[in-house]
């Protein structure tokens, strides 16, 4: 029995031939960058912690950032008014 899903992914192959993508050869070598003294130690100290306590960090890091954005908004949202308004 077949179904239109079935139909569909046989429909989908498409050889790397025709494509003219190449995949990466067995074997090759992988580089990878290392960040070395204190700050890439302690990147990766952080990294290493619980999965909780990253993403906490990463929320708190992305709040503060957020807020700050809105009150240099604020600011200058205020300012603007003030000026426009002693303009008139």
């Amino acid at each position: 029995m077949t179904t239109s899903f079935d139909t569909a992914a046989a429909d989908m192959k498409v050889s790397a031939a025709t494509t003219g993508v190449d995949g990466p050869s067995v074997g090759s070598p992988v580089t990878t960058t290392t960040i070395s003294g204190p700050i890439g130690r302690a990147y990766e100290r952080f990294l290493g912690m619980p999965v909780l306590v990253v993403l906490a960090m990463m929320w708190l890091a992305g709040v503060t950032l957020l807020g700050s954005c809105a009150l240099a908004l604020y600011m200058v949202g205020s300012l603007l008014i003030s000026v426009i308004a002693g303009a008139l």
